[in-house]
């Protein structure tokens, strides 16, 4: 029995990528938010702390590929909560998941 083609982890973290971060724009620079599932397991443990602790700006900076840069282009962690909750279409979504816009 031949070998099973082996399943391409990149093309699927690749995809990941696609079509669960979402881009947008803030000061005239582009950002994008934090895929979770492709986050290191330091950053994930981060990421998990933050959440504990209940730092916002801790978990903001696990949420977006540029924290800083988001700030000094005008933006806040406030902002950056509240962009991504309305990924989701609600006020309790998983910080850093960008789903669907909601359809108001």
């Amino acid at each position: 029995m031949p070998d099973p083609i082996p399943f391409d982890l990149d093309s699927f973290k690749a995809k990941l990528q696609r079509d669960r971060a979402k881009a947008f724009t803030l000061g005239g620079r582009t950002f994008h938010t934090t895929v979770p599932e492709l986050l290191t397991d330091e950053e994930f443990a981060s990421m998990q702390a933050a959440l504990d602790g209940e730092d916002l700006v801790a978990q903001a900076r696990c949420m977006i590929d540029d924290y800083d840069g988001f700030v000094a282009a005008g933006g806040s962690a406030m902002l950056l909560v509240e962009f991504v909750r309305s990924l989701k279409g609600d006020d309790e979504g998983d910080l850093g998941e960008g789903g669907a816009s909601s359809g108001s």
